[in-house]
């Protein structure tokens, strides 16, 4: 048996033991896909049957239309296509069976994607219609912008980009009628982000400076998070100029900010930003002024994590002495935490921050530490599973199998080695 296989097998037997029906469908679907990735279509199709067996008891219209439909899915990748084409319809009408619109909204969004996800752009596009209009029905009580944007997105996805745009252009007449304005900003930066993808640049930016007034319009220590998510739009749309004006805004009202910890976090996301538009040096400027206010901190937690993020931007700015030297400032504080699961949390984040840094030693040192902790204090592991990802996708494989053995919760870890096994999959050995 190869290493995926062990790892999916070890991740079936977790399933085995979840408790809520639509999550422990969910796992065995995840697994019978990646069995099948792998070429084990038998044992990919062995897994489908346990599944259907297991959707067959949940007792929600929507979780069972959600699952059927992701069950589908593979079947339809797998070349079972009867089978396949009999599960989407059973989603589909249960699907519009559902009791409430927000339960049929997100059903029937589900199952466009599973359409998607089996390269049935078609019937995905038929499924979007139906959505769409189940949206746009009067007194729905929905979030229509929201839906809207939702339904656009999946347009772009399956290379529908001028459905996507029709699909924009109402939902931005509906965020027009948005009186909150902090849901307006977000949903017109949500609106601007996905004319991006549809290669609506011009659009894009736009939309941008619509969102701008209704950000004026909000509590100010709120505006630096939409301002810099304007800027990456900006960026990315070829506005450089634009991006640091605006960048230069949220420094300026950063600046204003008394809370010392939000204003160290910003002002590292605002160095983050300096630093891709190339401008090294005011970069490192904010990052030496937020390790300052980090430095003044009484809470260790909060010290740690803010040395954690500082020494993550100086990385990619080929900082790597000064990052090396922050994380150990922050490795030393670990051992002021009285509170276990805080300091495995952040033992966590150090151990992805040193595997960054090519520092196998101090990765291996944390991890190990991290390791006779949860054994000598029995503490809940649920966290693991996020950090356990993270490795794996640095690449890191034994070292996050070592942690996976240690999580209990069995989504969680059932999670977690289909996860690994994944990114095996994918090549990442």
């Amino acid at each position: 048996m190869s290493k995926i296989e062990n790892l999916l097998e070890e991740a079936l037997k977790a399933a085995k033991k979840v408790e809520r029906t639509a999550i422990k469908s969910f796992d065995y679907i995840q697994i019978a896909g990646i069995y099948l990735e792998h070429g084990q279509k038998t044992r990919c199709l062995e897994v489908l049957a346990e599944t259907l067996k297991i959707v067959d008891s949940l007792k929600q219209p929507d979780e069972k239309a959600v699952c059927l439909a992701q069950t589908a899915a593979i079947f339809t990748r797998a070349g079972e296509l009867d089978q396949a084409k009999a599960l989407f319809a059973r989603a589909t009408l249960l699907a519009r069976a559902t009791e409430t619109a927000s339960q049929k909204t997100q059903a029937l969004y589900r199952i466009a994607c599973a359409y998607s996800e089996a390269g049935l752009e078609n019937e995905a596009q038929i499924i979007l219609a139906e959505l769409y209009q189940a949206v746009m029905t009067p007194r729905s009580g929905l979030d229509i912008a929201y839906e809207l944007i939702n339904i656009a997105e999946l347009y772009v996805e399956i290379g529908q980009a001028e459905a996507a745009v029709r699909m924009l252009a109402e939902a931005i007449k509906a965020s027009s009628a948005i009186t909150d304005n902090w849901f307006k900003t977000e949903r017109l930066i949500e609106i601007a982000e996905i004319y991006h993808d549809a290669d609506q640049a011009d659009k894009a930016v736009e939309i941008l400076e619509q969102a701008k007034v209704a950000i004026d319009h909000i509590e100010e220590r709120h505006r630096p998070h939409f301002w810099l998510r304007m800027v990456d739009i900006f960026n990315l749309s070829g506005h450089k100029a634009r991006a640091l004006e605006i960048l230069k805004t949220a420094l300026e009202t950063v600046n204003r900010d008394e809370e010392a910890r939000s204003k160290a976090d910003d002002l590292m996301e605002i160095s983050g930003r300096y630093a891709e538009l190339e401008n090294k040096t005011t970069s490192l400027d904010l990052l030496a002024q937020a390790r300052g206010i980090i430095g003044d901190l009484e809470d260790t937690k909060d010290k740690i994590s803010g040395l954690i993020m500082n020494a993550g931007v100086l990385i990619p700015l080929g900082e790597t002495a000064l990052a090396m030297h922050t994380a150990d400032q922050a490795l030393d504080l670990c051992a002021t935490l009285a509170h276990t699961q805080t300091l495995i949390y952040l033992l966590g984040n150090l151990t992805l921050l040193y595997v960054k840094l090519k520092n196998r030693d101090k990765t291996l040192e944390i991890v190990s530490r991290t390791v006779r902790i949860i054994k000598e204090t029995k503490v809940k592991t649920a966290g693991l599973g996020a950090i356990a990802a993270d490795l794996v996708g640095s690449g890191e494989f034994e070292l996050a199998l070592l942690l996976a053995d240690l999580i209990l919760d069995p989504h969680i870890r059932a999670e977690t080695l289909t996860g690994i096994a994944r990114s095996l999959e994918d090549g990442i050995e």
